[in-house]
């Protein structure tokens, strides 16, 4: 099912850019939303009852199928938070068993969203369960409470933060200056993740925005930042502002307004190429207007400019007083 959903795809890729060799693919998946197959040892529905009508091993494992299955194998995939419904031991191990089935064996790094952050038994032993389930490559987790990190793979660096929302801040001064010191030295092109978006996606998640005006005005100042990559949402968006890209992906667990699915971000040594999103095939469900069947197309993003938009807040973002340019 995987292979066939993706065919049309692989055909589009190969059409866009007929050397394969001379371009590179990050893959994304998140908001995975993982519970154990058995269910809980307590009454839960989960957000709205979800659980009763979809199967997120289902979702996720046809996910990895269909991330396998392109022909120009992706280096990487950003595991973009809430990989887990509440950062329970059960789901976590869930998480495990899946990535040990053989699947897909594409490298990956790992984000942390809010559902990872809910104040539960397991955070005090977080990082004893992380080492019984992290993949190869993962980074230590040295702090439960903000993890984030770089990597550099490929001669891209990929800074890895988390939208956590501290007490009476949104980005810790620890974490603050560990962004400005990765941006300040790199040679390198830079992609930036994390779970929370910046800018809005259009349903209401938009009423969260992570927004600091700090971490804003570091990433608008690094010339060498190409993109930041968000979830969350559980909807598809991309805007350009200011020569960078800013991309939500869809759900890989249940939509809010759109479709379930992984998305990809195409490079090759001039930046971003393209970014785009892919619907799961087969059964899935809408918050929205619940369960749905998903053909499994794909959509290549058309960045919108965010200057241009009467969604930009001017007291976070920037927007140049002459229409005419605008990006």
């Amino acid at each position: 099912m995987g292979r066939a959903s993706v065919a049309a795809l692989n055909k589009e890729i190969s059409d866009r850019f007929t050397d394969l060799s001379e371009i590179r693919i990050i893959a994304w998946a998140s908001d995975l939303h993982l519970h154990p197959p058995g269910g809980y040892p307590f009454p839960f529905t989960g957000f709205g009852g979800i659980y009763q009508y979809i199967d997120c091993s289902r979702q996720y494992m046809l996910c990895l199928h269909e991330i396998n299955a392109l022909t120009k194998r992706p280096e990487l995939i950003v595991l973009g938070g809430d990989i887990t419904e509440m950062g329970r031991e059960d789901e976590w191990m869930e998480f495990s068993r899946i990535m040990n089935l053989g699947i897909c064996d594409i490298p990956t790094i790992p984000v942390m969203g809010n559902h990872e952050h809910l104040q539960l038994p397991e955070k005090e032993r977080m990082k004893e369960l992380w080492n019984e389930i992290r993949c190869p490559g993962w980074p230590d987790l040295d702090n439960q409470d903000e993890f984030f990190y770089s990597v550099i793979r490929g001669s891209i660096k990929h800074i890895v933060l988390d939208t956590v929302k501290l007490p009476d801040t949104v980005m810790s001064d620890r974490q603050k200056a560990f962004l400005a010191s990765e941006l300040s030295y790199s040679a390198y092109p830079i992609l930036i993740y994390q779970h929370a978006h910046i800018m809005p996606a259009g349903n209401w998640t938009d009423g969260a925005l992570y927004l600091d005006k700090d971490m804003i005005r570091l990433i608008h100042e690094c010339p060498n930042v190409l993109g930041v990559f968000s979830g969350h949402t559980h909807k598809p968006s991309l805007w350009k502002y200011r020569g960078k890209m800013y991309g939500t992906f869809p759900s890989v667990g249940y939509s809010i307004g759109t479709c379930t699915g992984w998305g990809g971000i195409i490079l090759n040594k001039e930046g971003i190429k393209g970014v785009f999103y892919k619907e799961l095939s087969g059964e899935s469900y809408d918050d929205c207007i619940g369960p749905r069947s998903q053909e499994g197309r794909f959509v290549f993003m058309e960045p919108e400019s965010f200057e241009k938009s009467p969604l930009l807040n001017p007291f976070f973002w920037y927007r140049n007083p002459d229409p005419l340019m605008r990006e």
